[in-house]
């Protein structure tokens, strides 16, 4: 015969069962059954309470209130140590950490640690007795397997002292809905301290695959991932999605590991703002996302905003990268700034450029003073003695607004770069070509002050070609200096929404000199909105140019009058001649009466040798 009691209070005091011969079931449930509804496997509550660790069953206080709280230091080691294979949960509060060792956390292998948000659960981390030379790490990741989950972790470290946060040196770590928070400020040019979000870096044994940081918030760091030159550890697979950067110094995702190896990289869908290098009077220092020693990375869908010296930057031995769909906006600050920039240097032993990469797609836009100088879309920039820009490279679909240069070109004679399909608007230069033999086509220059420029050489006689370019409203198509040379083919010039004043409107196409050559067929079409009831009309005529003399047709005068020789005649006698005035090869366009909303196109099927 037995007894079961009813919980309440008596002979035996609070209990939840037992049987006549006095063996009482206490409240901690050891010998209670219990089964899940739907489940068939009954199961002690003991026994279910173990699946999940909770940090406060080892005395763990979340009463941190800004100023002081419970140090819950060793709360947390025993409770990690308790949860190898299991999850650990931290219920919401603000947990203070305080430790002296230079190592706090090594959770075990395969661990959970999850909290109750990001907004309600807030880790503390505040090392005690370093010195400013001493980095100190909160949680040393060298088992396989952690993920953190639903957690703000954020420094508390002493004035001019270092923190890493994260120490990575294994494989399958995640990092989910989370924030790390370095709580670094400055002072005009001094920063508070020195904090790392994730350090990566150690030695050829040092493995750390199929890492995931995703849907996170990294904020207040001097490097949100560090990782020293000279180190050689192994990365595979890793992936950054969905995650926002503010506020950091330096660069905000940097995966730069010149004598490592980086393999299987995505960088997608994050939100990069608010660098704050420029703040301690130097933005030169200030990288978005940045490579270097990495092999098939993309780079796709992310928002990048802000004053940085490289926005996207990419460097020696990136190998396969795709740069595809981001929306890059950037201001000039302090120095030069650029939205994409391919360099290479030798921090990793032999030279080894940049090569097998796609630029498409993007959207880069210069948000400060309308075309301030200084300022890039993308960079292929070659330094004879210390670097090389790329090699076979496509740059192709993408826009640039309001940049003092939009593409900038001084490569080496044997880089394979390809410049297609792209549209580049209101920019001091459209295209500037310094250097290297460039395949350029497809492309338009819309309202910038110079549409192609070859600046200054540092080598001669190299030509870059251009196909089918399309200028749209510069106020000067091609300039060129120095000794290289520009051959362009096909061209198109477009210019639209003038007025047409009697016999005196004049648009110059190219520049026509004698050591320029111009050959081929000028189709030209105008349009007006007043009074062309059919509404454009077109010649077709043979233009030479052979260094000394311009041939339209025949040898005839080709200066603007109102009776050229060679002119297409339309209902109110509009009329179009082509002519050289000085050292320019221009379009006349007379008509003995005004017209307003005039657009012209010309069409040159042919080619230009542009040579200073």
């Amino acid at each position: 015969m037995s007894l079961i009691l009813d919980g309440t209070a008596g002979l035996f005091g609070n209990v939840t069962g037992g049987d006549i011969s006095g063996n009482i079931i206490g409240l901690n449930g050891n010998s209670i059954p219990v089964t899940s509804t739907g489940s068939t496997t009954a199961r002690s509550l003991a026994n279910r309470f173990a699946d999940v660790v909770n940090v406060k069953d080892f005395g763990a206080v979340g009463d941190w209130n800004g100023t002081t709280g419970t140090n819950n230091t060793t709360a947390f080691q025993n409770a990690m140590a308790a949860a190898a294979g299991k999850k650990l949960y931290i219920p919401s509060g603000r947990y203070l950490i305080q430790f002296t060792t230079n190592v706090c956390f090594t959770p075990p292998a395969n661990i959970v640690i999850e909290g109750d948000g990001d907004l309600n659960t807030e880790i503390i981390v505040a090392p005690q007795g370093f010195t400013t030379s001493q980095v100190p790490v909160a949680f040393n990741l060298s088992n396989q397997g952690a993920e953190f989950y639903g957690i703000k972790i954020k420094a508390k470290v002493d004035t001019g002292n270092k923190l890493t946060l994260i120490g990575l040196s294994s494989s399958d770590v995640s990092i989910n809905n989370c924030t790390l928070d370095g709580s670094v400020t400055n002072s005009i040019a001094t920063l508070s301290n020195s904090v790392y979000g994730i350090n990566h870096g150690g030695n050829s044994s040092s493995i750390s695959n199929n890492f995931l940081i995703q849907n996170s918030k990294l904020t207040g760091f001097t490097f949100v991932f560090l990782k020293a030159n000279d180190q050689t550890s192994i990365s595979n697979n890793w992936k950054i999605i969905g995650n926002t950067f503010t506020g950091n110094y330096f660069d905000d995702c940097s995966l730069n590991s010149p004598n490592g190896i980086m393999n299987d990289v995505l960088i997608s869908g994050n939100t990069l703002e608010n660098n704050k290098t420029s703040s301690l009077g130097n933005s030169s220092l200030a990288l978005g996302i940045a490579l270097a020693s990495i092999t098939n990375a993309t780079i796709s869908d992310n928002y990048i905003k802000g004053i940085y010296y490289d926005a996207i930057h990419v460097e020696e031995k990136s190998d396969y990268v795709k740069i595809i769909g981001n929306s890059v906006s950037i201001d000039k600050g302090l120095g030069n700034s650029k939205c994409v920039s391919f360099n290479a240097n030798n921090a990793g032993g032999p030279m080894i450029k940049p090569q097998h990469i796609v630029v498409s797609s993007n959207t880069f836009y210069q948000y400060g003073i309308s075309k301030q100088v200084g300022t890039y879309g993308i960079t292929f920039s070659y330094n004879q003695f210390t670097a090389e820009p790329a090699d076979d490279i496509i740059v192709a679909n993408n826009t640039f607004y309001n940049f003092g240069t939009g593409i900038y070109s001084v490569t080496t004679l044997n880089d394979s770069i390809s410049i297609n399909n792209n549209i580049i608007e209101q920019c001091g230069e459209g295209i500037n070509v310094t250097d290297g033999a460039l395949t350029i086509y497809n492309n338009t220059t819309k309202s910038c002050d110079f549409g192609i420029t070859c600046n200054a050489s540092t080598r001669t006689n190299e030509v870059a070609v251009i196909k089918e370019h399309v200028f749209i409203d510069c106020n000067q198509n091609v300039f060129v200096i120095d000794a290289n040379n520009i051959v362009l083919i096909n061209p198109k010039f477009i210019f639209s929404e003038f007025n047409h004043t009697p016999n005196t409107t004049l648009k110059t196409l190219l520049p026509a000199r004698s050591q320029d050559r111009i050959y081929g067929q000028l189709t030209m079409t105008i349009i007006s909105g007043l009074g062309f009831t059919t509404g454009s009309a077109f010649d077709i005529e043979v233009i030479t140019w052979d260094g000394t003399s311009l041939t339209w047709n025949d040898t005839s005068s080709l200066t603007p009058s109102p009776t050229p020789v060679s002119r297409v005649n339309f209902e109110n006698g509009f009329s179009l001649n082509a002519s050289r005035t000085g050292t320019a090869l221009d379009v006349a366009i007379t008509n003995v009466t005004a017209r307003d909303a005039c657009r012209l196109q010309v069409d040159l099927t042919g080619a230009a040798m542009i040579k200073v």
